[in-house]
């Protein structure tokens, strides 16, 4: 993740903030609650009600816009996919080889907050892209940031609206971002609030890989690089075997058995 980037955009969110700049975008009702989208650009003293993690904000470097060029371009043509990740650098490092046998295409960018996610969404023209399931891969770079639990999950559940409006016959499911930094207690206190919103919110489609992850608090973490925000090999497989259990779990339940 480029920090110095991120630090930038984020800057600008707050300036944006503290001078009163009318930004746009448009309320919405929370994922999975009653109510309609409401068709209507919000006031100025409605903007100020707005978290900024649900604003979007265009790429934070130009590294972040050429993977979204690059993607875009592909994803129109896709096809039918078993699954697409949508979010930051965990969903674009996750390999593909974990997920063997399934069709999987990433839309994830490294560095990306909830709002640089939310962008990249607004502009992609779909195309022949029908994934069956969907997993949002995000707001471990807002925790990163101090952002608040409440505001971290106001992003998420922008993102899911956004694709569910477009993929409406999919699953959209969420990752829990996992644990992070020394000892894997960076933002433990927010982490765990954001839990208990995002299971209110999303119920079983909340995937908590944290057990997995913490591996019986083994010393050097083997589902960790030295950063303790990327993950190894073996994180991966831990995080898409739980990714499928969830899957195989919402099936089974939705077939009644």
């Amino acid at each position: 993740m480029n920090f110095l980037a991120i630090f930038g955009s984020r800057l600008e969110f707050l300036f944006d903030r503290i001078i009163g700049e009318p930004s746009a975008g448009w309320v919405r009702t929370a994922f999975g609650k009653p109510g309609a989208v409401i068709e209507q650009e919000p006031t100025v003293m409605e903007q100020a009600r707005i978290p900024h993690t649900t604003i979007p904000a265009p790429p934070h470097n130009d590294d972040a816009e050429g993977y979204h060029h690059r993607q875009m371009e592909e994803v129109s043509a896709i096809g039918v996919l078993d699954i697409l990740l949508v979010g930051d650098s965990i969903a674009q490092q996750w390999p593909l080889a974990a997920w063997r046998p399934w069709t999987v295409f990433s839309l994830g960018v490294g560095g990306d907050l909830t709002q640089h996610v939310l962008w990249r969404l607004d502009q992609i023209v779909w195309g022949t892209c029908r994934p069956m399931r969907i997993l949002i891969v995000a707001g471990t770079n807002n925790l990163l940031f101090g952002e608040r639990h409440t505001d971290v999950a106001d992003g998420i559940e922008a993102i899911a609206a956004r694709l569910d409006a477009a993929h409406p016959t999919a699953e959209v499911f969420v990752l829990l971002p996992p644990p992070l930094g020394l000892d894997l207690q960076r933002a433990a206190t927010e982490r765990q609030a954001l839990k208990a919103l995002l299971t209110l919110w999303f119920g079983p489609r909340l995937i908590d890989a944290d057990a997995a992850m913490v591996a019986d608090g083994l010393s050097p973490n083997p589902n960790y690089h030295l950063d303790f925000v990327h993950l190894t090999d073996c994180g991966y497989k831990e995080l898409t075997r739980a990714v499928l259990s969830a899957c195989d779990q919402t099936h089974r339940a939705s077939n009644g058995s």
